[in-house]
């Protein structure tokens, strides 16, 4: 009989990377929609998208989350504070409050 953990691991998640991609998610990706939050669907409370990305497109979405950000700190730069979302009014006092990565766990027991 197979156990629900040995179901857990042999599931394969999709990546849903920026181009069609057929390698396997190994990343959840929690991006905030920067600036259109108040408008995007699909988003969780905060303004964010999860993404499930394999290590490919998770570096091409790193990369465009840091353009991102440095032309949010570029044109806020003369503001009172760290830089902000125009639609929530969300602090972004680092890069990781913008983008966040955890590994998926493959394998564990439940």
């Amino acid at each position: 009989m197979t156990s629900i953990a040995e179901l857990v691991s042999a599931i394969e998640i999709a990546c849903e990377g920026l181009k069609p991609c057929t390698r396997p998610a190994r990343y959840i990706v929690r991006l905030h929609a920067l600036d259109r939050c108040a408008t995007l669907a699909q988003l969780d409370p905060n303004g964010d998208r999860a993404y499930t990305l394999c290590e490919t497109c998770l570096h091409a979405v790193v990369a465009r989350a840091q353009e991102s950000y440095v032309a949010l700190i570029a044109t806020q730069r003369h503001e009172q504070g760290p830089p902000r979302c125009f639609d929530c009014g969300r602090p972004f006092s680092s890069f990781c409050d913008l983008l966040s990565v955890e590994p998926i766990a493959f394998g564990a027991t439940l």
